[in-house]
């Protein structure tokens, strides 16, 4: 998967003239993925000033304008709807 990605990366930095006007939203399901790419490449990164990195989640709350909650919060929520229910 690396290698997958090294090759994307290696893509966009040799069409750099082409990319500089334009604005990437570098998406990921993980984290991990993304502090590998901010690691290995955040020196090259700085001529793309418009370059943003999130994962999936967050990509999702930006585009909706939503936050999403913590599972367990949910759960919570969830238990706490039930109790109020079975106590009347």
């Amino acid at each position: 998967m690396k290698n997958k990605i090294d090759q994307i990366i290696h893509h966009i930095l040799l069409k750099r003239k082409e990319f500089v006007q334009k604005k990437f939203f570098l998406v990921s399901f993980e984290n991990s993925i993304i502090e590998y790419i901010q690691k290995k490449y955040s020196t090259k990164f700085r001529n793309f000033p418009n370059t943003e990195f999130y994962t999936m989640e967050r990509f999702l709350e930006i585009l909706s304008g939503l936050s999403s909650y913590h599972r367990f919060y949910v759960l919570l929520l969830f238990f706490e709807i039930l109790k109020k229910k079975t106590v009347f």
